[in-house]
């Protein structure tokens, strides 16, 4: 199973240099950091592949794999040794170091440094074709005009650029009393999705779906949804 992960303070636990013992296999770490918006690999990214312990320590005695940097392409190799039992006690994490003025699909909003992929079971072929696509930070003034006037009891705006994580955020009584402008992180050079959700009561509510591509000139990111 993969999952992405942002690692916070658990990157910076202990670490010991790793040496495979028992029944070892080769195996082959590899992936591609590259710009979403245009597939253009990311050069001289940092990659780190470490293993953690799957229960919860303090100090954790995590094992540093090795750490390599992507080619032009954005391409990275690891090649490694690793006993498939270890997996029982430990998860393989391999993260990078994400570049000033870029995120991954969390990270445009939290400002981490890092993006992680976490496999939890020893499969070979999931260590294979890592992706890790980064987007351009921006933000951008979108503004709710209430042109209808009709009454509502709650109002919602989410806002995504990427179909593995979406922003949320419950408006209050004042929006149904006119305009309401907010400031959203996102990322640039890619459709922004947006979904504003008017409820007048529970099951009952109207849907508004629109969509605009920001650009990374946040002063100039100016957007009007109608409701």
């Amino acid at each position: 199973m993969m999952h992405l992960l942002l690692p916070f303070c658990l990157l910076f636990l202990s670490c010991k240099k790793y040496r495979c013992e028992g029944n070892c296999e080769t195996v082959t770490i590899k992936g591609r950091v590259f710009e979403a918006a245009n597939n253009n690999g990311c050069n001289n990214i940092k990659v780190h592949a470490k293993l953690y312990q799957k229960s919860s320590c303090i100090f954790c005695n995590n094992k540093q794999i090795a750490t390599v940097k992507t080619n032009r392409d954005g391409s990275f190799e690891i090649k490694t040794e690793l006993n498939p039992a270890s997996f029982d006690a430990q998860y393989l994490g391999v993260y990078i170091d994400v570049p000033d003025g870029f995120g991954d699909a969390l990270g445009v909003s939290t400002n981490s440094k890092f993006s992680m992929l976490s496999f939890y079971d020893y499969d070979v072929a999931k260590f294979q074709n890592l992706a890790y696509p980064l987007y351009k930070k921006t933000s951008a003034s979108v503004t709710l005009k209430n042109v209808q006037q009709s009454a509502f009891s709650t109002l919602s705006l989410d806002h995504s650029f990427s179909s593995n994580f979406s922003v949320s955020a419950i408006l209050g009584r004042s929006a149904r009393a006119g305009d309401t402008t907010i400031t959203i992180a996102t990322a640039a050079d890619v459709f922004t999705k947006f979904t504003l959700r008017k409820t007048f009561a529970p099951g009952q509510s109207d849907i508004i779906l629109d969509s605009v591509k920001f650009s990374s000139n946040a002063s100039a990111n100016k957007f009007e949804l109608r409701y």
